[in-house]
This record gives structure tokens, sequence and C-alpha cells, in this order.
């Protein structure tokens, strides 16, 4: 019995490790929106600062699907 519970701890730890989790998962708001996300130096496109995302009004959580856009 204990060789045939280490065994499926390993196969099981072996699936977990072959099928990678995607972060953000495939189907998420920050794949599925339009994103206004600042660069590296917190400024938008449009050489603005972004507050801290670069929407021209409220964004969500994510920073995606702002009213009005991204700022380009």
């Amino acid at each position: 019995m204990k060789a045939f519970y280490v065994l499926s701890l390993l196969a099981l730890a072996a699936f977990g490790l072959a099928q990678p989790n995607e972060l953000p998962a495939p189907d998420s708001p920050e794949r599925t929106q339009d994103c206004c996300h600042a660069d590296s130096n917190g400024r938008c496109e449009d050489g603005t600062q972004g507050t801290p995302y670069c929407g021209y009004r409220s964004c969500n959580i994510f920073g995606c699907n702002c009213d009005g856009g991204c700022r380009h």
C-alpha cells in the first residue's frame, strides 16, 4: 500500500510539472482586455505620467478595461 501511495504521488507530481501553470490565466482580464500600463519609468505613450495606469479615465484593478481607452 505504501508503494502505491508513493507511486501515485510521484505520478501526480510529474503531471503537475508537465503542465506549467500560466499566470495570468488565458481568460483573465489581463489577457482578454485592452490594458493601459505605463512603461518602466511610469510614463504613458503620450509622455504623461501614469496615475498609475494610462487610461483616460478609471481602469479596473488590473489596469485594463479603462473608460475612454488608453492615452497614446
